[in-house]
């Protein structure tokens, strides 16, 4: 499938919803994160003193202001090594880290708080719709403050995206010098140190490579945003650059450390397949004890609390763990290969997202998994997706005359009806919903002109988007159904 393909394969997604079963791959782990953030809103429970985590909205705005500013002095900081440093003939890591000691590096302000990245995001979610905070976020995260548009417009869109792969040539060469340093000398480096002083080397040898100031390519990232995001090669370098840097920073950590983290990651990703397998057996099971009438959608709908209850680790997060298997294990640990592939964690954390994505520009985005050759033709697609809206319906007109739906969760109620949809399908075209979406991207050519495809597509999204108010509404059938 061509990546134009991909391309407009993930903005139907992100307008129309999830293609095929309009199912999150990990249920269980999003509803349950989504649990541990509705009950630490209601009881906190900081790893630090409550006093050093920002209490209001403007304790927040105040945090931001700090955490920006510290970014823009160490940034000009940066600029001024390597204009001081551009004009040295063989320049080696060893020469910068010796200047970057010789800084004013205060502690961050995270760090001065004593408040962690996933403390922080957590107390940045309840405003992710808040301009005020957002514009905030921005401005911590924006690079470009120091640079001259004027020059900007100078530099050719091509050329930007060979600045970035010669960075990544760079600072595979500074990764190598890392890897060469004794367990006594990566002993006396920090972290923040190293950063910096990778930063500084790989600028000083972009500018005199390029003859181009490295606040302007800051500058020229934002301005062509939206073109590099569409650049494959820029995607790649990207990636590659991330990862570099990681397993770079990761090489810090004493060797127990790392093994340590190493068999955390590893359960982690068992307990994410744990927590599908049995999302899957209780799914099935339901449906076939509604079918018999053995059940009711009430007493199925506490066994999915019952199973939600079973997984209370709080450290699951599938997009997390891909970040992490991409920048640190992938093609490097065949034990953990193995086991995200027989898990098939690519395709789930890819999906997963693109639901996440949706209002949410900056949200980590994943490459599409290769995709094999669908059996499938486009008609028995359409077919199956027209088949997959017919059952979430059937499920949803059920649903509303259960007497007790008042009290239900919207999210569980969304994952209820969900996965017995998807069990409907299986059943049905012996086909797991996941297999369908797959088989639909090898197709998308032909899908996204397909107006029974689109329409199908749009009316599974709207259902699922009712699922708040059908839940409360009074009459029974009232906005049951989505035409």
């Amino acid at each position: 499938m061509s990546g134009a393909a991909g391309q407009v394969l993930s903005e139907k997604i992100l307008k129309y919803g999830v293609l095929g079963a309009s199912v999150i791959p990990d249920s269980l782990a999003t509803i349950k994160a989504a649990q541990d953030r509705e009950e630490e809103a209601l009881h906190p429970k900081p790893a630090v003193e409550p006093a050093a985590l920002p209490q209001t909205k403007q304790d927040l705005l105040q945090l931001l202001k700090e955490v920006g500013d510290e970014q823009a002095e160490v940034q000009k900081q940066s600029l001024q090594l390597i204009n001081q440093l551009v004009s040295t003939p063989h320049l080696q890591l060893g020469n910068v880290l010796d200047e970057v000691r010789k800084l004013d590096l205060k502690p961050l302000p995270l760090e001065r708080h004593g408040i962690t990245e996933s403390q922080m995001h957590e107390l940045l979610e309840p405003y992710m719709g808040d301009k005020e905070v957002q514009k905030m976020v921005e401005k911590c995260e924006t690079k470009s403050g120091l640079g001259s548009m004027e020059r900007v417009k100078k530099i050719k869109f091509n050329t930007l995206v060979d600045i970035h792969e010669f960075m990544a040539l760079k600072l595979k060469k500074v990764c190598e010098d890392v890897a060469g340093l004794t367990d006594d000398e990566r002993a006396k480096l920090t972290p923040r140190e190293l950063e910096i002083a990778a930063e500084v080397l790989v600028g000083v040898q972009v500018e005199k490579r390029f003859k181009v100031k490295n606040e302007d390519i800051e500058l020229a990232i934002e301005v062509n945003e939206d073109n590099l995001a569409k650049n494959e090669r820029f995607r790649k370098v990207q990636e590659e650059l991330q990862i570099r840097m990681s397993t770079m920073m990761n090489s810090l950590k004493p060797p127990e450390a790392r093994r340590a983290e190493r068999e955390e990651f590893i359960s982690k990703v068992r307990r994410v397949a744990s927590i599908q397998k049995s999302t899957k057996q209780f799914m099935d099971l339901a449906r076939k004890e509604l079918v018999a009438e053995k059940t009711t959608y009430n007493l199925q709908y506490e066994g999915l609390v019952n199973l939600t209850a079973q997984h209370p680790d709080k450290d699951v997060d599938i997009i997390e763990l891909r970040l992490l298997y991409d920048t640190r294990y992938r093609a490097r640990d065949p034990e953990i290969d193995e086991l995200w592939t027989g898990s098939r964690l690519d395709f789930q954390s890819f999906m997963t997202a693109l639901m996440f994505a949706q209002g949410q520009p900056d949200a980590p985005m994943f490459p599409l998994p290769p995709v094999p050759p669908s059996q499938f033709g486009t008609d028995r697609i359409v077919e199956m997706q027209e088949g997959m809206v017919q059952f979430l319906q059937n499920h949803i007109e059920k649903v509303v005359e259960v007497p007790e739906r008042k009290g239900w969760k919207p999210d569980l109620a969304l994952a209820l009806v969900q996965g017995l949809a998807s069990a409907d399908f299986e059943a049905q075209f012996h086909l797991t919903a996941e297999d369908m979406t797959i088989a639909s991207f090898d197709r998308m050519q032909e899908l996204q002109t397909n107006e029974r495809f689109m329409q199908a597509s749009m009316q599974q999204q709207q259902i699922l988007q009712h699922i708040p108010e059908i839940l409360q509404s009074e009459v029974k059938g009232e906005n049951c159904s989505v035409q």
